[in-house]
């Protein structure tokens, strides 16, 4: 028969007492030996360690982390850099400590058998009155409230049935006769409160592992906290702190989960008045700490290592499809059905040069140098396109071979073709309409030159026929060498190419030497036949005589 018993009753706490085992969790093995002093806190290390990380919870919530190399001691002093005393409250402190392979703890865990690395270690202390609190090695002992009663018997009951209260119960050295409860039904009240379950499995198979709820540090100068403490393993896989906001946690009845709100929209909503974030830390080998968060403005990844650099933005209001990612790992900017690797598009119809189409390459940098910004690579022939889609025409700026070509490819054939010297083949013609520029206006030291002298130069010059050294084919040539033409013409460059307007000029000039000659030697053609012409009349009136008078003498 099940035993039932009022609440407010002595035997209840005695009872109570003896299924409720209020000790302390067993400590695990740590990364460092906390020293506390009332101006400094120090770790020292009981682990060979390659490199400490010490992270910093203010009583404000703010973190800082301090690295730590072999040999070195985390501190923490109780004033700031500026020398300013910190501010009072509960500090949460986390040491993460890389090891060499196969290290263990210097000092050997309560069991044996267990001998493995503890890596990572946290805890708490304390500023109050202008100094840390040196927390005391015990708690202080607390006496019963409630006097033995002799009636009552022994203080350690055993119950071999069921055990009902109806009503309500308070267990701990702090309860009082006539207890004034509240809503709570069962109440735990004492110093250190521990709630302690012991699975006494012992069959192979079953689950065995040990778990206590903690409230709040037993020594000075620790935190207020409710916490989940895995006995077996010696962790605490969870701990809420003392005075955390309401809904810091919350799940509802569909599985969503919020932090920081008690209306979860999806499975994990985080919601926060000043830039809610998420903190993805790597805390072994390569250590590296990135943010991922979002802002009235914009939505960010901030690589925190990186002195808090931002290398990924997307700015409040940005339009759908801005970015996008498609299962052949071709990105769109502006579609969600990219066409190529990358694929910008764009229906604006803003015609400005600051459009919403243009692509532009931009180094800011105030160091005026040549600098390379776009390039092309491909193992084989590499083409750049220009597609005006109101028109049939697509131009391909391509490297092919050796070559660079300007192709029309709606056309048959290539139009321009650049060799690796830079001689160009053209498919039609070339007509200059304002290069080079020849404006009086931009030109100056006038002289004027002697047409049939340069004429007479251009004939002394060599020209002969040749080909081209790098050129495969061998194809023929004719033309002056540079050489032979500046020191002819004393015209141009000291290089290995010709000055097309020199060389123009010099063929206008002998034209016009030409022409000179050719006007002198037409004057003088027309005097000699008018000479000839006159000869010609004078010898057909002498032949005229000589033929009507036979015996005349002509004389000439």
């Amino acid at each position: 028969m099940p035993t039932t018993l009022t609440g407010k009753t002595f035997l209840l706490s005695m009872v109570c007492t003896s299924l409720f085992t209020l000790s302390a969790a067993a400590e695990p093995v740590s990364v460092a030996l906390l020293n506390i002093t009332p101006g400094l806190v120090e770790w020292t290390p009981i682990v060979e360690v390659d490199s400490i990380v010490l992270a910093l919870s203010d009583p404000r919530g703010k973190v800082e982390t301090y690295s730590f190399g072999p040999g070195e001691h985390p501190t923490f002093s109780l004033f700031n850099p500026t020398g300013r005393l910190l501010p009072e409250g509960t500090y949460t402190w986390e040491l993460r400590a890389t090891s060499p392979l196969g290290a263990i703890p210097k000092r050997e865990p309560e069991n044996p058998g267990q001998r493995h690395p503890i890596f990572v270690q946290s805890g708490y202390f304390s500023v109050s009155g202008g100094s840390f609190v040196v927390p005391d090695p015990t708690e202080p002992s607390e006496d019963r409230h409630i006097a033995a009663n002799p009636r009552v018997g022994p203080r350690d009951q055993i119950v071999s049935d069921d055990f009902i209260v109806d009503g309500k119960a308070c267990i701990g050295l702090g309860c009082n006769n006539n207890e004034a409860f509240e809503s709570e039904t069962l109440r735990l009240k004492q110093s250190a409160v521990r709630l302690r379950f012991e699975d006494t499995s012992t069959t192979a198979g079953f689950p065995a592992g040990d778990w206590q709820l903690t409230a709040n540090d037993s020594a000075s100068g620790g935190a207020d906290r409710f916490s989940l403490e895995d006995l077996t393993s010696g962790t605490t896989p969870l701990t809420i702190r003392g005075g955390a906001p309401s809904n810091s946690l919350f799940v509802d009845g569909a599985g969503n989960v919020g932090l920081g709100t008690a209306t979860p929209a999806q499975h994990v909503h985080v919601a926060s008045g000043n830039t809610p974030t998420v903190r993805l830390e790597q805390t072994a080998g390569t250590v590296r700490t990135w943010d991922v968060g979002a802002s009235g403005t914009s939505f960010f990844v901030k690589d925190v290592t990186n002195a808090s650099a931002v290398p990924f933005r997307i700015r409040a209001g940005a339009a759908t499809g801005s970015l996008e990612m498609v299962a052949s790992g071709f990105v769109g900017m502006g579609t969600a059905t990219p066409e190529t690797r990358l694929h910008l598009r764009s229906t604006d119809p803003t015609t400005a040069s600051f459009g919403p189409s243009k692509f532009l390459v931009e180094n800011a940098s105030s160091t005026n140098t040549p600098r390379e910004l776009f390039e092309l690579r491909n193992n084989g022939s590499v083409a750049f396109i220009f597609k005006d889609q109101s028109v049939p025409e697509r131009w391909a700026f391509q490297g092919f071979a050796n070559s660079f070509i300007i192709d029309n490819q709606n056309n048959g054939g290539i139009e321009y073709n650049f060799g690796p010297t830079g001689n160009l083949v053209m498919a039609g013609n070339l007509t200059a309409a304002n290069f080079p520029s020849s404006s009086r206006t931009l030109k100056e030291n006038f002289d004027e030159i002697d047409p049939v002298a340069v004429l007479n130069r251009l004939i002394s010059m060599p020209v002969t026929e040749w080909s081209f050294r790098d050129d495969p084919a061998h194809k023929r040539h004719i033309g002056p060498t540079v050489e032979d033409f500046q020191a002819t013409f004393g015209l141009g460059t000291h290089g290995k190419s010709l000055v097309i307007t020199d060389v123009g000029g010099v063929a206008l000039a002998s034209l016009q030497g030409l022409h000179s000659l050719v006007e002198q030697q037409r004057q003088t053609i027309e005097k000699q036949q008018a000479l000839i012409d006159q000869l010609e009349k004078r010898m057909q009136r002498l032949e005229a005589q000589a033929s009507s008078d036979p015996k005349s003498t002509v004389q000439p």
